[in-house]
């Protein structure tokens, strides 16, 4: 089990605005994970309004007009969920803080996820 968590500084797809929003992509794969078979879940800031959701969900799932990250390794994919997410990125020390509906914590530093 793993995450991609996402943090948008600034960007639109097309002349949807995206900033400043979070996005977690919760993926549990094969122990060999280029073999495909992945169960997906995303989770998309509820600060997103539905046309934001609409497209960050489109980008990540690869839905016609946009492009998506894992939509040949995916064996399933659960509902979207929308969630507070609060990440913190502290560049210069190379560590992710990120705390999703106050339920569960994760801490990134490097290479390791706590």
């Amino acid at each position: 089990m793993g995450h991609w968590s996402i943090h948008i500084d600034e960007g639109e797809f097309g002349d949807i605005a995206l900033t400043d929003l979070n996005v977690i992509i919760l993926y549990d794969t094969p122990q060999l994970m280029f073999n495909g078979g992945w169960i997906e879940t995303i989770y998309i800031d509820e600060r997103a309004n539905e046309t934001q959701r609409q497209a960050i969900e489109g980008i990540l799932t690869g839905r016609p007009a946009a492009l998506g990250h894992s939509q040949p390794v995916c064996r399933e994919r659960n509902a979207t969920r929308y969630l507070p997410i609060h990440l913190r990125i502290r560049a210069a020390k190379n560590v992710c803080g990120l705390m999703v509906s106050s339920t569960r914590q994760s801490k990134t530093s490097g290479d390791k996820t706590e």
